[in-house]
Protein backbone atom coordinates (compact mmCIF):
# COMPACT_ATOMS: atom_id res chain seq x y z
CA UNK A 1 0.00 0.00 0.00
CA UNK A 2 1.47 3.19 -0.76
CA UNK A 3 0.89 6.69 1.25
CA UNK A 4 0.84 9.46 -0.88
CA UNK A 5 -0.52 12.67 0.50
CA UNK A 6 0.08 16.03 -0.14
CA UNK A 7 1.75 18.19 2.83
CA UNK A 8 0.81 21.33 4.34
CA UNK A 9 2.64 22.76 7.04
CA UNK A 10 -0.36 21.71 9.45
CA UNK A 11 0.16 17.97 8.37
CA UNK A 12 4.16 18.27 8.86
CA UNK A 13 3.42 18.95 12.29
CA UNK A 14 0.95 15.88 12.73
CA UNK A 15 3.34 13.59 10.85
CA UNK A 16 6.59 14.48 13.13
CA UNK A 17 4.43 14.43 16.21
CA UNK A 18 3.46 10.91 15.25
CA UNK A 19 7.20 9.76 13.97
CA UNK A 20 8.44 11.60 17.46
CA UNK A 21 6.12 9.24 19.32
CA UNK A 22 7.03 6.16 17.72
CA UNK A 23 10.64 6.83 18.39
CA UNK A 24 10.18 7.39 21.69
CA UNK A 25 9.45 4.20 22.47
CA UNK A 26 12.90 3.04 22.08
CA UNK A 27 15.42 5.22 22.00
CA UNK A 28 17.11 8.06 23.87
CA UNK A 29 15.45 11.81 23.97
CA UNK A 30 18.74 13.32 22.95
CA UNK A 31 18.54 10.93 19.29
CA UNK A 32 15.01 10.87 18.75
CA UNK A 33 15.65 15.01 19.21
CA UNK A 34 18.01 14.48 16.95
CA UNK A 35 15.96 12.53 14.18
CA UNK A 36 12.68 14.92 14.61
CA UNK A 37 14.36 18.06 13.80
CA UNK A 38 15.81 16.44 10.58
CA UNK A 39 12.45 15.11 9.48
CA UNK A 40 10.63 18.31 10.65
CA UNK A 41 13.51 19.91 8.16
CA UNK A 42 13.07 17.22 4.97
CA UNK A 43 8.87 17.51 5.48
CA UNK A 44 9.08 21.46 5.98
CA UNK A 45 11.17 21.66 2.92
CA UNK A 46 8.56 19.18 0.84
CA UNK A 47 5.63 21.46 1.89
CA UNK A 48 7.42 24.30 0.75
CA UNK A 49 8.33 23.08 -2.75
CA UNK A 50 4.69 21.38 -3.14
CA UNK A 51 6.10 17.95 -2.78
CA UNK A 52 4.05 14.78 -1.62
CA UNK A 53 5.22 12.24 1.33
CA UNK A 54 5.47 8.63 -0.58
CA UNK A 55 7.88 6.86 -2.64
CA UNK A 56 10.90 9.28 -3.70
CA UNK A 57 13.18 8.60 -6.26
CA UNK A 58 17.08 9.70 -6.61
CA UNK A 59 16.17 13.07 -7.95
CA UNK A 60 13.96 14.18 -5.39
CA UNK A 61 16.45 13.45 -2.69
CA UNK A 62 19.47 14.74 -4.70
CA UNK A 63 17.36 18.07 -4.79
CA UNK A 64 16.93 17.92 -0.91
CA UNK A 65 20.77 17.82 -1.16
CA UNK A 66 21.66 20.30 -3.24
CA UNK A 67 19.50 22.68 -0.91
CA UNK A 68 21.24 21.32 2.21
CA UNK A 69 24.46 21.99 0.76
CA UNK A 70 23.70 25.14 -1.09
CA UNK A 71 20.90 27.28 1.16
CA UNK A 72 21.60 25.63 4.06
CA UNK A 73 25.62 25.42 3.69
CA UNK A 74 25.54 21.90 5.41
CA UNK A 75 29.13 20.12 5.39
CA UNK A 76 29.37 16.03 3.81
CA UNK A 77 29.12 14.82 7.24
CA UNK A 78 25.85 16.63 8.64
CA UNK A 79 23.88 16.19 5.15
CA UNK A 80 24.89 12.34 5.58
CA UNK A 81 22.85 12.31 8.69
CA UNK A 82 20.29 13.78 7.95
CA UNK A 83 19.81 11.93 4.16
CA UNK A 84 19.90 9.08 6.82
CA UNK A 85 17.34 10.43 9.41
CA UNK A 86 15.20 10.68 6.35
CA UNK A 87 16.00 6.92 5.11
CA UNK A 88 14.64 5.52 9.02
CA UNK A 89 11.60 7.62 8.53
CA UNK A 90 10.83 6.23 5.07
CA UNK A 91 11.21 2.44 6.56
CA UNK A 92 9.06 4.11 9.65
CA UNK A 93 6.59 4.43 6.85
CA UNK A 94 6.88 0.88 5.19
CA UNK A 95 9.10 1.56 2.30
CA UNK A 96 12.73 -0.09 2.11
CA UNK A 97 14.60 2.30 0.75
Amino acid sequence: MEITMTLSKDRVVVLVDDYKKYQLTDKHPDTVRGYVTDIRDYLGWCADHGSEIGPVDADHLLQYCRHLFDVRNCDVTTVAKKIGAVRRYYCYLGYNY
